[in-house]
């Protein structure tokens, strides 16, 4: 499960405490990123009965072109660290949502679907979680859960997000949970968990994506 990611870094536990706040979308308006943006999100990863692994991750946005079409470049480092950014993929309004193309593959395909029913299943293309490259073929379906979620994270509380995902089943009763929790403005992805479920150990491993701080 490490090539979910490519962050072969020491991890620092980092505990804080903090005041939790409210944000029901009013502060964002109805306007994605842009150029300038930048996003920390707390990055954990753990296994069952295992202290988690917590780094802080700064990305941010940039004007680029592909293709003759104008696009965000997004990159990412460790957050406070003077190492260079490393590109990662490419995000553009479209419609049906936000699209993406991977830096590492040159492959396209939708990730975040908008607008949304309860119910609907669409094909993500996700460059977070499990097809992280874009390495899955066929993209993996997901399904939508709630189009009004609410999530408290870092000490704030997030309503009006869309909550999708996954499970799938193999031999042995091992399985495979991804989700996401989005909205179609401002920070687009809040929170997004990965678990791994080995049955013969009875182990979980788990991987996830925490909103710290979004700034357009």
């Amino acid at each position: 499960m490490k090539k979910i990611l490519l962050f072969f870094l020491p991890i620092t536990i980092l505990i804080a405490a903090c005041t939790k706040k409210k944000d029901d979308g009013a502060s964002t308006g109805k306007q994605g990123p842009r150029a300038g943006s930048k996003w920390v999100y707390s990055f954990k990863e753990y296994e069952t009965n295992q202290t988690p692994s917590i780094i802080d991750l700064e990305l941010t946005a940039r004007d680029t072109i592909i293709d003759g079409t104008d696009w965000l470049g997004i990159s990412y480092k460790v957050a406070g660290s003077g190492s260079v950014p490393v590109n990662i993929y490419a995000l553009k309004a479209k419609a049906g949502g936000w699209w993406i193309k991977s830096f590492t593959s040159g492959q396209s395909g939708l990730w975040l679907a908008y607008p949304v029913n309860i119910g609907q299943v669409y094909e993500m293309r996700n460059p977070v979680g499990q097809d992280y490259g874009f390495v899955s073929s066929p993209p993996l379906p997901v399904q939508v859960f709630s189009v009004t979620y609410t999530r408290d994270m870092n000490g704030v509380t997030y309503s009006g997000l869309i909550q999708a995902g996954y499970t799938k089943q193999f031999s042995g009763g091992n399985t495979l949970s991804e989700g996401i929790n989005y909205r179609n403005d401002g920070a687009l992805l809040f929170h997004h968990f990965l678990d791994q479920y080995t049955a013969s150990t009875d182990n979980h491993h788990i991987v996830e994506w925490d909103l710290k701080s979004f700034t357009r």
